[in-house]
């Protein structure tokens, strides 16, 4: 068994040290979104413990919350794709957003304003594409399958679909010269 002197890293460890950041690395990665907004009257005063209930379209699947005292709500771990939430208070009129899509690890904010009445009126609201992502700083796209058919990769190389993403830019190749190489050497 070979002994190392003190400064001289040992593979072992720098093994379990690169483990360890692959699988924390791998945590990063979600297919699930989140849902959330802020509930209010129509004088824009928020509304306290109004149930919001998020039912998915395809599954059925319904998770219901109440807001905070800021008229706040949060729902966590929903699968991508297209869910209707009803909002309900006594004293106001149940508000129902349907078809409201989420993408995979692209959260999207809802904030509902909901009218005074009687609990037996119901107003359905159809909901529309979020334009702006304003629960953070992360820009997201969902790529389709017709979009990767089309697109045109030069020899059919998959890292190319990251230069569709909107911050980012296509760069040359770095690829060494006879003098880069003699630097490098040295």
């Amino acid at each position: 068994m070979k002994n190392y002197r003190f400064g001289t890293p040992a593979p072992f460890p720098l093994l379990v040290i690169f483990m360890f950041m692959m699988v924390v690395s791998m945590f990063g990665q979600s297919d699930s979104s989140s849902l959330s907004g802020t509930v209010t009257d129509a004088s824009g005063a928020v509304v306290i413990d109004a149930k919001v209930a998020v039912r998915n379209a395809a599954t059925s699947a319904e998770r219901s919350i109440t807001t905070n005292e800021g008229g706040g709500f949060t729902v966590t771990n929903l699968a991508s794709g297209d869910y209707s939430v009803r909002v309900e208070k006594s004293g106001f009129e149940t508000t129902t957003l349907s078809d409201v899509h989420l993408d995979p690890s692209i959260g999207r904010r809802i904030d509902v304003a909901m009218k005074i009445g009687n609990t037996t009126t119901e107003v359905t609201v159809q909901a529309g594409v979020n334009t702006v992502q304003t629960e953070s700083g992360s820009v997201g796209q969902l790529i389709t399958q017709e979009q990767v058919k089309n697109i045109q990769l030069n020899g059919r190389n998959p890292l190319y679909l990251a230069q569709m993403e909107p911050v980012s830019c296509a760069t040359t190749p770095w690829r060494p010269s006879a003098s880069a190489l003699i630097t490098l050497s040295m």
